[in-house]
C-alpha cells in the first residue's frame, strides 16, 4: 500500500484495520482526519441562513457530544431533548455552542447517529 500524506500538514495519514487514515475533499486532495476535522470546524463556523451541515450524535443519555465522523472534533455540552416523530418514532432536538455561535441539530430515529446541524441567529 503506497503512503498517503495530508495535503495539509504532510504528516502520514496512518490507516486503522478500518479506515484508509484520511478524509478526502470533492478535488480529491487527502487530509489526516485532524485536518479533516479542522475543516469540518470552519465549514459549521461558516454556516449561515438556512444551511445544514452533518455531523454526529453520539454518547449515552446524559453523555452526549456531538462530533465530526472520525471524533477529532468534539462539542460538548448539549441541551438535548427527546420528542416523537410520525415517521422515525423519535427525534432528538440538540443546542449547543461553540466558540460563541449558536447551533441547533436535530437527530431523527434511535439507529442513526447523523445530526442535521444549522446555526442560530444571534
Amino acid at each position: 500500500m503506497d503512503t498517503v500524506y495530508c495535503s495539509e500538514c504532510v504528516k502520514v495519514c496512518t490507516p486503522t484495520e478500518h479506515t484508509p487514515g484520511y478524509g478526502m475533499d470533492s478535488e480529491g486532495n487527502k487530509f489526516c482526519y485532524d485536518c479533516c476535522a479542522k475543516h469540518t470546524e470552519k465549514m459549521l463556523m461558516e454556516l449561515k441562513g438556512k444551511e445544514k451541515l452533518m455531523l454526529y450524535l453520539s454518547g449515552n443519555r446524559g453523555e452526549e457530544k456531538v462530533t465530526d465522523w472520525g471524533e477529532r472534533l468534539i462539542i460538548k455540552p448539549l441541551l438535548v431533548r427527546k420528542g416523537r416523530h410520525n415517521f422515525a418514532g423519535s427525534r432528538y432536538d440538540v443546542w449547543f455552542t461553540h466558540k460563541g455561535k449558536h447551533f441547533h441539530g436535530v437527530n431523527y430515529g434511535e439507529f442513526t447517529q447523523i445530526l442535521h446541524v444549522k446555526a442560530l441567529k444571534d
